[in-house]
Parts: C-alpha cells; structure tokens; sequence
C-alpha cells in the first residue's frame, strides 16, 4: 500500500501581497504545465552549419523569444490587484488597479516601467516559493512522522 499520495499536481500557490504605500497584488507560482506552455511558446530550437576550426560542424542551440517569455511569465503570475494606481506612461491617465483593470497590457506596463513595482513583484515571488518550500518541507515531515512514528530524526 502506498503511504505518501502526491494531490498538488498543477496546482499553484497564491498569495495577497501588500505594498508599501498602500495597494496590494495577489501572485502565484506559475503552475508546471503553464510553464512548460510557456516554454513551448517561447522556446525554438535551431541549427546551423558552421566550420570549427577548420571542420564541418553541426550546432544546435535554442533561441528564446525573452520578451514573449516574460510578458506570458508575468501575465501568468500577477493574478489580481487593488487599492492602488499609476499613470499611463503614453496617455498620462491615472490608471486605478482594481481586478478589472489587472489585464495583460497594464501589468506589463508595470512590471516593464516601474522599478518600483518589478522590485516588489519579485520579492513577492521570491517569498511565495519560500513559503512553498516550508510547506512543501512540513508535509514530508508530517508524513514520514505518520508512517514511522515518532523515529524520524533531523539531520
């Protein structure tokens, strides 16, 4: 009988984070499968024939479309936001962020302009995978403690 059941498949955690100043924005690791779509989108794989050194050689390499990748990348982790706001670096308009307003133009806007809020997109990022792995960790302790009992040693 199998002990330790593996029930995440594709799923992604997702957290509310404030900003200073007010306003908040709600992100997610962005799931394997959304990844790997990502990847196929973005991701080509070439060859080319070039002499080496006086040689025939075959070279094969991936190209990668970066800024396809980062806008799918940052349109798949920015899920909502609210309570804050920016000005349209065109238009001069004062863009209010509500849940309506989180489209993919507006967050590329974001996170492409504004130092600011790129900084605080990635260390939320980066503080929502280390609550993942926390948790990822506690669920291993906490199974390996149900299947053996109070002999688990750290180490």
């Amino acid at each position: 009988m199998f002990m330790n059941l593996i029930d995440d498949l594709d799923v992604s955690k997702e957290k509310w984070f404030e900003m200073d100043g007010g306003g908040k924005v709600q992100f997610r690791i962005v799931p394997p499968a959304m990844f790997r779509e990502i990847q196929k989108k973005t991701v080509t794989q070439k060859v080319d024939f070039k002499k080496v050194e006086g040689t025939p050689a075959r070279l094969e390499y991936e190209k990668v479309n970066t800024d396809l990748q980062n806008e799918l990348f940052w349109d798949a982790a920015i899920i909502s936001w609210d309570d804050f706001s920016f000005r349209h670096p065109e238009t001069k308009k004062v863009i209010n962020c509500t849940p309506k307003t989180c489209t993919k133009e507006n967050k590329l806007l974001l996170v492409t302009r504004s130092s600011r809020f790129i900084t605080f997109a990635n260390e939320s990022l980066k503080a929502l995978a280390e609550d993942e792995s926390k948790e990822a960790e506690a669920e291993i302790k906490n199974s390996l403690t149900s299947q053996f009992g109070d002999h688990v040693s750290e180490g």
